[in-house]
C-alpha cells in the first residue's frame, strides 16, 4: 500500500498529541500542599505519658511530621509545599509583655498568675519537641512556612480595660446554655504579646530559613514570611501572615506581591499553560509548515513557507526537551528519508531554493548558534524549562 506524505505527517502530528497526553504528563500536574493544623495539644507538656496522660501525644506529633517528610517530592511523594497555621505549642507565660506594658496596658485582677510550671514546660519540653518535629521536615529540603498563632506568643493576660462581668454571661447564651455571642464588654478581652519564643525556632535568620532561595522575604523577624515553590508546572507565591495583621504587615505583603508579578516570576502560570501538549506545540506548527512546503506549487508561497518553517523549527528546538527530541529525530529523519531522497526529485521549486548557497549558508550559521546555546555549559537550555525554573 502506498502511503502519501500527507498521511505520514498526519501520523506524526497525531503521535505528538498521544505522547503529550502520556501518563507522565498527567502525573506532573498532580501535587499536594500539606497544611499543618494546630499542634498545641500534641506538643502540650501536660498531655504526655510522663504526666499520666493516656495518649502518647509527643509520639503522635513526631509521627505526623515524619509522615509529611516521607511523602515530600524529594522522597518520592507528591507534597511540594508545607504550611503551618500556627499554635505550634500550647503554653505562654502569664503576664503583660514589656511592649504592651510600656503602652500603659495592665492585667485585670482575674488574669492568670505567673506559673513557673508553665514556663518550665514551654522551654524544657514544648519548644524542644517542636524543634524535633520541624527538624524532620527541614531535613528534606522542602519549602515550608510557619506563622505564629495566639498560643505561640510569649505572654498572655486579661485586659483590665475590659473586666469580666460574669453576672451577665447569660446574655450571651442560647437556649441550650452555650455561649454563642462574644461581647468584650461582658466576657472580657484577652491579650497576647511578644514573639521571642517563636523567633527562637522560626526566625528569618534561623537555620530553617536563612539563605534558602525559596524563602524570599520576611517581616517582623519571621512572624510574616513569603515563599516561592513550583508544582504542577506552575510557580506559586505563598504568604504567611501573623494573626490580626496590622496595616504595616499588609503593606509589606502587597510589596512582596508587586515585586513578584511579571514574566520572570509568574510567566509559567500566567502566559504558558503547563499541559504537556503545549510543550510540543512548536513542533506541531513545524510539521504543518512542512506539509505546506511539500505541496506548494507557487514559488512566492514556497519561499514564505520555507522561512516560516525554519523560524518555527528554531523555536521548536529551543522550546522544550520534548519538542527538541521530537523534531531532532522525527523531523530530520523525515527530511532525509522522504524529502531529500524523493520529493527533491519531483519538486523543482524546492530544489531551486535549496540550490541557493547563500540561503543554506545563513541557515547553517543560524542553527549552529542555536545548538551552541542549547548545549550551553554542557547543559541543555530550553525556554520552557527556563521559565518554570527561574
Amino acid at each position: 500500500m502506498k502511503i502519501s506524505i500527507a498521511q505520514v505527517i498526519s501520523i506524526l502530528v497525531f503521535s505528538t498529541f498521544l505522547t503529550a497526553c502520556k501518563k507522565d504528563g498527567v502525573d506532573d500536574q498532580i501535587f499536594t500542599i500539606a497544611v499543618i493544623p494546630d499542634t498545641q495539644n500534641m506538643v502540650d507538656f501536660s498531655h504526655q505519658n510522663s504526666e499520666n496522660y493516656p495518649i502518647d501525644s509527643a509520639g503522635m506529633f513526631i509521627q505526623q511530621m515524619q509522615y509529611l517528610a516521607d511523602n515530600t517530592n524529594v522522597r518520592g511523594g507528591d507534597i511540594e509545599f508545607v504550611t503551618s497555621v500556627g499554635d505550634v505549642w500550647q503554653h505562654r507565660e502569664n503576664g503583660v509583655d514589656p511592649a504592651h506594658a510600656n503602652r500603659g496596658l495592665t492585667a485585670a485582677d482575674d488574669s492568670p498568675k505567673k506559673n513557673s510550671k508553665n514556663k518550665n514546660g514551654i522551654h524544657d519540653f514544648e519548644i524542644p519537641l517542636a524543634k524535633r518535629g520541624y527538624n524532620i521536615l527541614a531535613e528534606t529540603g522542602i519549602p515550608f512556612s510557619v506563622v505564629p498563632g495566639n498560643h505561640d506568643y510569649d505572654w498572655y493576660w486579661r485586659d483590665s480595660r475590659f473586666p469580666r462581668q460574669r453576672d451577665r454571661f447569660d446574655e450571651l447564651r442560647d437556649e441550650r446554655g452555650r455561649i454563642v455571642r462574644f461581647d468584650p464588654t461582658i466576657i472580657g478581652m484577652t491579650h497576647v504579646g511578644g514573639l521571642d519564643n517563636f523567633r527562637s525556632v522560626f526566625s528569618n535568620i534561623g537555620p530553617y530559613f536563612k539563605n534558602k532561595n525559596w524563602y524570599i522575604s520576611s517581616y517582623n523577624g519571621g512572624a510574616n514570611s513569603a515563599q516561592v515553590f513550583q508544582a504542577g508546572g506552575y510557580k506559586f507565591l505563598h504568604l504567611g501572615l501573623e494573626m490580626q495583621s496590622g496595616d504595616d504587615v499588609l503593606n509589606w505583603a502587597q510589596e512582596v506581591i508587586d515585586a513578584n508579578i511579571g514574566i520572570e516570576k509568574l510567566a509559567g502560570s500566567v502566559l504558558i499553560p503547563s499541559s504537556s501538549v503545549f510543550r510540543f506545540l512548536p513542533s506541531i506548527i513545524v510539521m504543518l509548515f512542512l506539509s505546506k512546503i511539500i505541496f506548494s506549487k507557487n514559488l512566492n508561497n514556497l519561499k514564505k513557507n520555507v522561512h516560516f518553517f525554519f523560524f518555527f523549527l528554531a523555536v521548536g528546538l529551543l522550546w522544550s526537551f520534548e519538542s527538541f527530541f521530537f523534531l531532532f529525530f522525527s523531523l530530520f529523519s523525515l527530511l532525509l528519508s522522504i524529502i531529500f531522497f524523493n520529493m527533491l526529485k519531483k519538486n523543482k521549486l524546492l530544489k531551486q531554493i535549496l540550490s541557493d548557497y547563500k540561503f543554506i549558508f545563513y541557515y547553517f550559521i543560524f542553527y549552529f548558534l542555536i545548538f551552541l546555546f542549547i548545549f550551553k555549559n554542557n547543559q541543555f537550555v530550553f525556554f520552557y524549562e527556563y521559565v518554570f525554573n527561574g
